[in-house]
C-alpha cells in the first residue's frame, strides 16, 4: 500500500490505517528511537505513541511525506524521553556524545523564544547542508538526525572512525561559523 493510501485509511479513520503504518514503518520507526533511547522497551513504547499521534494528528494533518511525518514524531518523542532520563541524569553515554558534539553550536542556555526564530535556524542549517557534498550530508544527517554512531557511519559510507570524526569536527566548526555570522550565536 502506498502512502497516499495510508493516508487516505486515516482519513477515513480506518482502523487498517495503524496496521498498514505498523506493517510498512516499523522497522524504520524502530531504527529511530533505538539510535536514540538503546532500549527495546522504550523503543516499542516510542513507536506505540508514534502511531497514537498520527492518528491524532491526520486529519487535519495532510502530510507531504508520510515517511518523514512519522520519522519526525517518532525521533521528537524519543528525544522527548531522553529529556527527562536527563533530568533523572540516567543519559546514555553515546547519545550524551552526540548532544556534546552540538553543545558548541547551540548552546544548551539559548532559548528561541518564537516560531520565525526556529525557522530562521533551520532555513540555515538547511542551507548549510545543501552546500556540503551528498557524503558529507549523509555523516551529518546520519549523526545528528539519526544518531548514528561514528562506528556504523564509517561502515555505512566506507570510511575510517578518525576520517567520520574530523568530517563531523569540521561541520560542526563550519556551522557554528555560520550561526555566528547569521547571528544565532551568543559570543562567549
Amino acid at each position: 500500500m502506498n502512502d497516499n493510501e495510508i493516508i487516505e485509511l486515516y482519513n477515513k479513520r480506518s482502523e487498517n490505517a495503524i496496521q498498514e503504518t505498523k506493517k510498512k514503518y516499523e522497522t524504520y520507526l524502530m531504527q529511530i528511537a533505538d539510535h536514540i533511547l538503546q532500549n527495546r522497551l522504550d523503543d516499542e513504547e516510542c513507536v506505540n505513541d508514534t502511531y497514537l499521534k498520527t492518528w491524532n494528528s491526520i486529519p487535519p494533518t495532510v502530510p507531504k511525506c508520510f515517511r518523514a511525518f512519522i520519522g519526525k514524531i517518532t525521533r521528537n518523542g524519543a528525544l522527548n524521553r531522553v529529556r527527562d532520563e536527563m533530568r533523572d541524569k540516567r543519559l546514555s553515554n553515546s547519545l550524551s556524545t552526540v548532544l556534546e558534539e552540538l553543545e558548541d553550536i547551540v548552546s544548551s542556555d539559548t532559548n528561541i523564544e518564537n516560531e520565525i526564530e526556529k525557522r530562521l535556524i533551520i532555513e540555515t542549517i538547511d542551507s548549510y547542508l545543501e552546500q556540503l557534498s551528498d557524503k558529507k550530508r549523509v555523516i551529518f544527517v546520519r549523526r545528528y538526525w539519526y544518531f548514528d554512531s561514528v562506528r556504523e557511519i564509517a561502515a555505512r559510507m566506507g570510511l575510517s572512525e578518525s576520517n567520520v570524526k574530523m568530517t563531523l569536527k569540521r561541520q560542526r566548526e563550519q556551522l557554528k561559523e555560520i550561526l555566528k555570522k547569521e547571528g544565532f550565536y551568543d559570543y562567549a
